[in-house]
C-alpha cells in the first residue's frame, strides 16, 4: 500500500526545500561583503550629492570674520618651537610636549634691573617623536580586527600610517582597511596636541583567490586626533576621519585611555567605522610605544 501525499503538501515541502537550500548562500554573504557592495555600487548613489550646498557657509563675511578670529587663539606660533619628551611623563616630567617659557620662572638677576630666565627643569628633549602601535578588536557577529600604525613628527609635522586586517569566522571572509596621512600640529601644550590633516585612504581584498572577484579601492581622507596627557600615568586620545573609497562616503571615530609603562602604553577603547551603509564597530585593547 503506497500513500500519497496531496498535491498541495507536496508544493509546501518543495518551496520550504529550497528556501532551506537558498538561506545558506544568503548568509554567506557577511558584512566585509557588505562594505565591497557599497564601494562598488556608490557610482549610482553619488549623483545625489550637491556640492552647491557646502559654500553657503562661507558667503557670510561675519562667518569668515569669526572663523579667523578663532584662528588666532590657535597654539600655531613659529617664535617659539615646541619640543617632545622622549615619551610622556619621562624624567617625572608634566605631560609631552616642551615648551620652555611655560616650564621658566623669573628671577632678578645680581644687580635686580633684569630678571633671568631660569629653568624649572631641563630634560632631554628633541624635534623628532614617533610612535608604533598594534591592536585587535573584536566586531561582534564573528567579525575580528587586528591592526597595526606608525607616527612620525618633525617640529609641527607629522606623517602616519595605519592598515587593519578584517577576518570573518570562521575563515569566510577576509579584507585589509587603511590610511596614510600628512598631518599638521595646530595645538602643542605640555597636556594637549591636536592635529589636523589628510591624505588617502584604502581598501585591499584579503580574500583567497578563487574565492570571488578581488576588489580594490582608494580615495581623500580628513583626519583630525588628539592626545591629552593630563596627569601620570593617564594618556586620553580621540580621532576622527572622514573621506571617500572610490564614491562611498567612509567615516571612522574611535577614543582610547591608555596608562603609561615607561615608554610603553597599555591602552583599551572603541572603533567605529562606517562605510557607505556598513557599520563595523567594537571595543578594542593595543600597545603603543613611544619613542
Amino acid at each position: 500500500m503506497v500513500l500519497r501525499s496531496p498535491p498541495h503538501l507536496r508544493v509546501g515541502m518543495a518551496l520550504a526545500t529550497a528556501c532551506l537550500f537558498a538561506a545558506p548562500a544568503r548568509a554567506n554573504a557577511g558584512r566585509l561583503e557588505s562594505v565591497r557592495s557599497e564601494v562598488r555600487d556608490s557610482s549610482s548613489s553619488s549623483s545625489s550629492y550637491d556640492s552647491s550646498s557646502d559654500s553657503s557657509t562661507w558667503d557670510d563675511d561675519d562667518s569668515t570674520e569669526s572663523s579667523l578670529g578663532s584662528l588666532r587663539d590657535l597654539d600655531v606660533s613659529l617664535t617659539e618651537a615646541p619640543k617632545y619628551r622622549r615619551f610622556p611623563y619621562a624624567d617625572a616630567g608634566f605631560g609631552y610636549i616642551y615648551r620652555g617659557s611655560e616650564f621658566s620662572s623669573a628671577v632678578p638677576g645680581p644687580d635686580e634691573s633684569q630678571p633671568v630666565v631660569m629653568l624649572e627643569d631641563d630634560p632631554p628633549r628633541s624635534d623628532f617623536s614617533g610612535t608604533a602601535h598594534v591592536e585587535g578588536a573584536y566586531l561582534y557577529d564573528q567579525l575580528y580586527r587586528s591592526a597595526f600604525g606608525i607616527d612620525l613628527n618633525y617640529w609641527r609635522l607629522g606623517l602616519s600610517s595605519d592598515l587593519s586586517f578584517f577576518l570573518e569566522g570562521p575563515f569566510k571572509d577576509a579584507l585589509y582597511l587603511g590610511s596614510t596621512n600628512a598631518k599638521f600640529a595646530l595645538v602643542m601644550r605640555p597636556a594637549v596636541r591636536w592635529r589636523i590633516g589628510g591624505g588617502a585612504q584604502y581598501m585591499i581584498d584579503g580574500r583567497v583567490p578563487g574565492e570571488g572577484r578581488r576588489e580594490y579601492a582608494a580615495g581623500g581622507n580628513f583626519t583630525t586626533d588628539v592626545d591629552v596627557f593630563p596627569f601620570w600615568p593617564v594618556v586620553l586620545s580621540g580621532r576622527f576621519d572622514y573621506g571617500r573609497l572610490y564614491r562611498t562616503r567612509s567615516m571612522l571615530g574611535r577614543a582610547t585611555v591608555g596608562v603609561m609603562l615607561s615608554r610603553f602604553e597599555l591602552y583599551a577603547g572603541y572603533e567605529a567605522r562606517k562605510i557607505g551603509k556598513v557599520s563595523l564597530h567594537g571595543p578594542m585593547v593595543g600597545l603603543r610605544a613611544w619613542f
